[in-house]
């Protein structure tokens, strides 16, 4: 089980923000764009991030770096919903 406290204290060290989003069963956030590097930790249930054609299949605790400026999709499987850790580096 990952500490939520101490991982916003870490994105928060490292210059990110620090949001939580859950999902339903087969939700699809395709074709995102930003303008500032992204970081993704998945918290619960399966989550699918492409990020610029490669995709990661993560496990909870993982974390995704999505370079600014590069497509990406988060996708959470159809057999359950997903929490997961989101941050977008401060400028």
């Amino acid at each position: 089980m990952i500490e939520i406290t101490k991982l916003k204290q870490e994105f928060h060290e490292r210059g990110y923000s620090f949001d939580i989003f859950e999902d339903v069963p087969g939700q699809r956030w395709m074709g995102f764009i930003h303008s500032v590097d992204e970081i993704v930790v998945p918290l619960e249930g399966n989550v699918t991030i492409n990020v610029n054609g490669v995709e990661y299949k993560t496990s909870v605790g993982d974390e995704v770096f999505i370079p600014a400026h590069t497509v990406h999709d988060v996708i959470t499987s159809n057999e359950a919903g997903s929490r997961w850790a989101y941050g977008y580096k401060n400028m």
